[in-house]
């Protein structure tokens, strides 16, 4: 499938880019606390997300979640920048989907280590 196409037939879910770039449903040590899918920001047209620090900035790709309060500001360079429209599509919450198979309603925040600041780049 090329971007054209992903531009054309947007997903309203993107898989967690671990599963996306090879690693198997079985590698998860708490499988019922892996994301496996999660819901998409409006506009954004790729079929994953990146649950690490990857962008320029430091923070992982949060801005393709729907939810985050970020947002995508340049696709080339994954920069973040805040949207505070992004807040969920339901009731402030969004639908995820875990690796051993349940699906469950969460704000974007509870789905963060609560072991670190939720502004931390890496959570």
């Amino acid at each position: 499938m090329t971007l054209a196409d992903w531009n054309t037939y947007r997903t309203d879910y993107l898989i967690n880019g671990f599963f996306a770039h090879g690693a198997s449903l079985g590698m998860p040590s708490r499988p019922a606390e892996q994301i496996l899918t999660g819901e998409r920001h409006a506009g954004i047209a790729f079929f994953d997300y990146h649950p690490w620090p990857s962008a320029p900035d430091g923070n992982w790709e949060r801005g393709y979640l729907d939810g985050s309060g970020d947002q995508i500001g340049d696709v080339d360079s994954d920069s973040q920048i805040p949207d505070p429209l992004n807040i969920g599509r339901h009731t402030s919450g969004n639908n995820y989907a875990f690796v051993d198979g349940h699906a469950k309603w969460l704000r974007f925040a509870q789905t963060l280590d609560k072991t670190k600041p939720a502004n931390e780049v890496d959570n």
